[in-house]
């Protein structure tokens, strides 16, 4: 089966665009094939259509070629690996209008494992949306291959919001997380800010300085800080948007700070928060409510530090 990498939307894989944003995962990268610790399995976390898909392309062309991991290569196979031409790199496409990706695909996945690769040092899978495009059957199906993976194979698992991976699944990668959505209009500069919050922006100049004020409460929250979760809740949950703006946040804290030890409470905030949304919405529920629920749950409760 050839390679589809270009399967991805070409302006995904900008480098002009997106290359700040994968710089320093792709060093990580090189770090820890160097010392030959790269994971059979990467669980790379960070909004679509932002470099996760480029950061995964790169990742690729590194595992595959022969030689030192070189970020950005300019060689014959990092350039068949980008027009999607190289066997050994497979980005299964998913059926449908949501693109889901069905079991069939996985067992197909898993009957070609265990072959050698054709030409590379690797043989590599990227599956992209694993928390939303994954049905059930299929991540359990892909389980068999994770637990006891060939050698050569190394799957790259693409995904937005973990807490939404099957845990099964998640405990078997290792984890790399990229900028959030705020945070990649920051790296990447000026006039890039990415529209999810550059309509805030607009509305309300001055939601940078409550995003950021989110952001250190919640360092404050997961630390176990109630008084702290009272007052975002307050203030976040009387905000249009507030809910958003608040996972946001939460998913910057937990993007930029992979090693903290509240980098998972960060996740479960954003992840709780944005499922809380449309009930919120629909239901007419409080969202001051809604958010301080979620805040203890993780600052005080199971997800606390």
């Amino acid at each position: 089966m050839s390679g589809e990498v270009r399967s991805f939307p070409e302006a995904a894989l900008d480098r002009e665009r997106w290359g700040a944003n994968v710089d320093r995962v792709l060093e990580r990268v090189v770090l820890a094939m160097e010392n030959e610790r790269f994971p059979h399995a990467l669980l790379l976390v960070g909004p679509e259509g932002l470099g996760r898909e480029l950061a995964a392309q790169e990742i690729a062309i590194m595992l595959v070629s022969d030689g030192a991991p070189q970020p950005f290569a300019e060689t014959p196979v990092a350039d068949r690996i980008r027009k999607g031409l190289h066997p050994d790199v497979v980005v299964p496409q998913g059926e449908g209008a949501k693109g889901l990706i069905k079991i069939e695909a996985v067992r197909e996945i898993v009957k070609q494992a265990p072959g050698r690769p054709f030409e590379g040092q690797s043989r590599v899978w990227i599956i992209d949306g694993v928390d939303r495009r994954l049905e059930a059957a299929a991540a359990n199906a892909l389980l068999k291959v994770l637990e006891e993976p060939p050698a050569h194979v190394r799957f790259l698992l693409l995904a937005s919001n973990p807490q939404a991976v099957l845990p099964t699944i998640r405990s078997r990668c290792a984890r790399m997380m990229m900028p959030g959505i705020v945070g990649s209009g920051g790296v990447l500069g000026e006039g890039k800010t990415p529209p999810e919050i550059a309509v805030w922006v607009d509305r309300d100049p001055g939601v940078v300085d409550l995003f950021e004020k989110g952001v250190a409460g919640l360092q404050k929250v997961v630390r176990g800080d109630v008084q702290t979760a009272i007052r975002l809740s307050t203030v976040f949950g009387t905000v249009d948007g507030g809910v958003e703006l608040l996972a946001a946040g939460a998913l910057e804290l937990a993007a930029g700070n992979a090693q903290w030890e509240g980098a998972e409470a960060c996740a479960g905030i954003a992840a709780e928060l944005l499922s809380a949304g449309r009930p919120i919405k629909i239901l007419g529920l409080r969202p001051e409510r809604q958010i301080l629920s979620c805040l203890l749950k993780w600052g005080t409760g199971r997800g606390g530090i």
